[in-house]
């Protein structure tokens, strides 16, 4: 009695052959992609860790508080649930601005805050 084997890859699952070679162990960055200095990476970081902060604090809000902190400020009129995760990671780019090149769409997140200024 022959035992099956369990596929370790989804090609064997498919019964498909894979002649594509592994990755190469090459140190260079994928094409587009780039190398930051350590110095862009700490405040990359910084810049990741504070989004992921008020990610949370935004995640524990309801939504009488979201609509509280608007009308404090007088902007009850411009509450967007749908923008206001992207509106939150702009006003944290402009505290803690990442590299160039870093998330290239956060230039359009900031068009959203531009009548807050």
């Amino acid at each position: 009695m022959e035992k099956s084997r369990i596929a370790t890859q989804p090609s064997q699952a498919a019964g498909v052959e894979n002649n594509t070679p592994p990755p190469s162990s090459n140190s260079a960055p994928p094409r587009g992609k780039k190398r930051f200095t350590p110095e862009e990476r700490k405040v990359a970081l910084a810049f990741i860790s504070a989004a992921f902060q008020e990610y949370k604090v935004y995640r524990d809000m309801t939504v009488e508080e979201v609509e509280d902190e608007y009308r404090r400020a007088g902007k009850l009129d411009k509450l967007d649930f749908e923008t206001e995760m992207l509106k939150r990671c702009a006003r944290v780019t402009k505290k803690y601005p990442p590299p160039d090149g870093f998330y290239p769409e956060l230039k359009e997140y900031l068009k959203l805050i531009e009548d807050e200024d």
